[in-house]
């Protein structure tokens, strides 16, 4: 930004404060539990003794983290405009997958 002054993308942000806020920040911490899973995972999948133990602790950490925020019942678990925010950013990234593919199909072809 320029002079400190907040791009004008941000401004409607400033508007909705917690409405936007927080159901953002609730679908980040799914995803991180996601991510988290995946990465212990994958050092337990590719074998080993070393850390081995503690990725299969951060598994189960992760799969709890997930299941508190998509269990309903569990206090802080989705409620309605989250689920919303998870399906708005399931589509966004889904779009950004395909037209990405395309363009690296398309830059494949090229001589």
């Amino acid at each position: 930004p320029r002079h400190g002054q907040p791009h004008p993308c941000s401004a409607p942000a400033a508007f909705l404060g917690d409405a936007l806020l927080v159901p953002v920040t609730e679908v980040g911490s799914l995803a991180a539990g996601v991510g988290w899973f995946s990465a212990c995972a994958a050092l337990v999948r590719r074998g080993g003794r070393a850390g081995v133990g503690l990725a299969v602790a951060g598994m189960v950490v992760s799969l709890a983290i997930v299941a508190m925020k998509v269990v309903p019942g569990i206090p802080g678990s989705f409620t309605s405009s989250e689920w919303i925010a998870f399906g708005v950013w399931c589509g966004l990234g889904a779009i950004l997958f395909v037209s990405s593919k395309s363009e690296r199909t398309l830059s494949s072809r090229a001589p």
